[in-house]
């Protein structure tokens, strides 16, 4: 993608607020989101920004705590840039592209799209996942949520670090952490890494604050997990890394009255700002951004198989794969149009 006028604006804005939190973190914070209500034009921007807004008005809130951590633990070129490439790229610009889209061809478009990599895939296809991107941003879609588990991920990262234009999750589990792999992370400004929650948690969330690079903590919850998330244990637990997001997401044992019951608790933390983190659900949350972005809901993302993953079925399709379908042609399936 070329930088526009419009971006490269926002960058400036966004650079000056950043001195200015430096000097003064809560007044700094307050002007900042000020500014992006007043400049905000998107449908999905204006809404959650004015929340903000109400929510800083609270000189207790434990968002202040947050942006401290932040100060403290990331570079602004990171916060920035991962957030302009969200907010802008992905969220205005990439809306715009979904919404003229959709209109015209009558199929839903992703407004993220999740990819659970496969080291062999990687091998086997270098050009795969970089190929795979790029007719997402062709879609409009530019926030990428990356699953690794029980590989290397370095790998991974120079198609990351090639795609500046997008915003990547990289959510690791039972992976190998090494000095080279955290000094490459923290290289890469529109990045966050998000730490399964495990034995490894603690550490992997230490050495990335070495390094100014910023993270999350994300879980698979099952039904036996409810209780420790409903009485404030698990996120006490995640707090104390001081990530930047806790991310849940529910194993297939949990009901979907379960579900509803652990994102209801999300949202009431949220709105009280009780935690010093930003809690989310992986898939409610995504599918409230999305219709917020295009008056529909759609979870698109493909196995390691390449086979396709939504939020309409429980298990993954095999007849609509990415290895050898074209995202267009999957996203264009008469069950994709509306």
């Amino acid at each position: 993608m070329q930088r526009d006028f419009k971006r490269i604006s926002i960058e400036n804005i966004v650079h000056k607020a950043f001195m200015d939190i430096e000097e003064d973190p809560r007044r700094g914070l307050r002007n900042l989101v000020d500014l992006g209500v007043n400049f905000a034009k998107g449908r999905f921007q204006k809404p959650f920004l004015r929340t903000i807004q109400n929510m800083l008005e609270d000189e207790d809130s434990a968002y202040y705590t947050l942006l401290e951590q932040l100060l403290k633990n990331t570079t602004p070129a990171h916060l920035s840039t991962f957030g302009i490439n969200v907010g802008y790229n992905s969220c205005t610009m990439g809306a715009n592209i979904i919404r003229s889209l959709e209109e015209r061809y009558h199929f839903n478009i992703p407004w993220a799209l999740s990819l659970q990599i496969d080291a062999k895939l990687l091998q086997e296809q270098p050009d795969l996942y970089a190929d795979i991107i790029e007719q997402g941003n062709d879609l409009g879609i530019y926030t990428y949520f990356l699953y690794v588990q029980k590989q290397d991920p370095l790998p991974l990262l120079p198609i990351i670090r090639q795609q500046s234009s997008c915003a990547f999750v990289l959510l690791l589990r039972d992976v190998a952490y090494s000095d080279a792999l955290y000094d490459a992370l923290a290289s890469i400004d529109h990045l966050i890494t998000a730490v399964f929650d495990d034995a490894q948690t603690a550490e992997a969330c230490r050495q990335l604050r070495r390094r100014k690079a910023p993270y999350a903590i994300y879980y698979r919850y099952h039904t036996a997990d409810i209780p420790s998330l409903l009485d404030d244990r698990w996120a006490n637990r995640a707090a104390a890394n001081e990530p930047m997001f806790a991310l849940l997401a529910a194993g297939a044992d949990v009901s979907e009255e379960d579900r509803q019951t652990v994102y209801q608790y999300i949202n009431d933390a949220r709105s009280r700002q009780r935690f010093s983190m930003l809690l989310a659900d992986l898939r409610y949350d995504q599918l409230m951004i999305d219709r917020i972005i295009s008056d529909d809901e759609c979870i698109m993302g493909f196995d390691r198989n390449g086979n396709l993953l939504s939020h309409r079925k429980d298990e993954a399709d095999a007849r609509l794969n990415i290895t050898r379908d074209t995202l267009w042609h999957i996203l264009d399936h008469p069950e994709n149009h509306f």
